[in-house]
């Protein structure tokens, strides 16, 4: 599965196994984004959008109204991640209309227009992008559970459940189901096959929020963990596995199987200096 970029899709189309070659497939999120960045991207009132959102940011933080402040956009894959954003807007439009809200209690009305009721002015093309992601987050989830066979896109349509979707969201999900399809036809027989990498990408989030503050230094000792954060573990089979494998082994594997971290590497460095500091001190001692 690659993310359609051309110097991924071909190296894997080169792979052979006893002169089969393997089932190259897009992923799902990749071309979701790509495909939402398109209709976007073309879009004046979302580049307005994003304009007005950058300056409520900023107006609104440190503010008795910080706490309607919208999030900030993603510097990487920002199509992927409107999710968050679009909640918001639709969050700050119903508190506009909602003067009694708890969320507005000792805040004077004029304050809450002045900053947010360019809001009113995007309200039908909110909805419209709300539809979208609409579109993309059925199909993530849909397919995402399921991956892909033949006969996917229909299943999908079926348990599609989005009322009035139309214009930009109507485009999409018959993209979607387009490209469900021509995906579908490079299966063969009842061959089922997973079309999102979201899956790999949760599991190594996972990974990191075990390895905590070695995250961004490399692989660690703790890879070995990984593949029991995919399931669940029972005690019947902690005790056979701790039965089966001794410590010394897992050692030995570790320092075969895993290069030093940079956090360790940046360690020793400074260890190494710290020693030899020390000992030149200790003989201008002498």
């Amino acid at each position: 599965m690659t993310d359609g970029a051309v110097e991924l899709r071909e190296p894997a189309r080169q792979l052979k196994n006893k002169g089969k070659s393997p089932v190259v497939l897009r992923d799902l999120k990749h071309f979701l984004a790509n495909r939402m960045e398109k209709l976007l991207s073309s879009d004046p009132r979302y580049k307005e959008f994003t304009s007005h959102i950058g300056q409520t940011r900023s107006t609104l933080q440190q503010t008795e109204i910080s706490h309607l402040t919208p999030p900030g956009f993603k510097t990487k894959a920002r199509f992927m991640n409107l999710k968050p954003t679009l909640d918001w807007a639709q969050m700050a439009q119903w508190q506009l209309d909602h003067s009694d809200s708890q969320a507005r209690q000792g805040i004077e009305p004029k304050r809450i227009e002045a900053k947010l009721s360019w809001l009113r002015s995007f309200a039908g093309s909110i909805r419209e992008w709300g539809q979208c992601q609409q579109v993309i987050s059925q199909a993530l989830t849909f397919f995402n559970a399921k991956g892909i066979r033949r006969g996917s896109a229909r299943a999908f349509l079926q348990t599609f459940s989005t009322p009035d979707c139309a214009g930009r969201a109507r485009q999409l999900l018959d993209e979607v189901v387009q490209f469900i399809r021509s995906s579908e036809r490079r299966l063969k027989g009842c061959k089922r096959l997973p079309i999102s990498s979201e899956i790999l990408e949760s599991s190594f989030a996972l990974f990191k929020e075990l390895e905590q503050q070695h995250a961004k230094s490399g692989f660690t000792s703790l890879l070995l963990t990984l593949g029991k954060l995919l399931r669940p573990t029972i005690q019947k089979e902690m005790r056979a596995s701790l039965s089966r494998v001794k410590v010394a082994d897992v050692k030995a594997w570790v320092a075969e199987n895993t290069p030093k971290t940079v956090a360790s590497q940046r360690q020793t460095a400074y260890s190494e200096s710290r020693a030899s500091k020390r000992a030149t001190d200790l003989k201008a001692a002498v």
